[in-house]
């Protein structure tokens, strides 16, 4: 059992003697990443050419996306688990704008409608599409 012992002892030490090497010799040769490029919803209108908009909204544990087309047409993907999706299209809409073309609810999982409730509360959906699926609950 020792011997056991001494060689899982010698090959975590080989193994993070390793890490270290190759974390020091990637730090030498990295070279200058260049910093994205975001713009917001008025710019991208502002633009000649319109563009597809995707934001990915932080709502915490839970999904939520919000797509505006280059029609101008805008998209809410999920809703995430709460009315927290509110404040996160908050700081992705126009705040004058109370309207939303599509609302999608890919599943019955909580985590992606839980907050729908609150977003028709707050904007006029003009149309809400679902995949039909039920959740059966044991």
């Amino acid at each position: 059992m020792r011997k056991v012992f001494i060689v899982i002892s010698a090959l975590l030490a080989f193994d993070l003697i390793a890490l270290i090497w190759i974390k020091s010799k990637d730090e030498q040769l990295q070279l200058p990443q260049p910093r994205p490029q975001f713009s917001s919803v008025s710019q991208n209108f502002q633009s000649d050419s319109p563009k597809l908009l995707i934001n990915f909204l932080d709502i915490g544990q839970g999904d939520a996306s919000y797509i505006i087309f280059p029609t101008g047409e805008d998209m809410l993907v999920d809703c995430a688990k709460d009315a927290r999706v509110l404040a996160a299209l908050g700081r992705t809409m126009d705040w004058l704008d109370r309207e939303i073309d599509y609302l999608i609810v890919t599943h019955p999982d909580m985590d992606h409608y839980g907050g729908c409730i609150d977003v028709m509360k707050r904007y006029r959906i003009k149309h809400i599409i679902t995949n039909g699926g039920r959740k059966e609950y044991d």
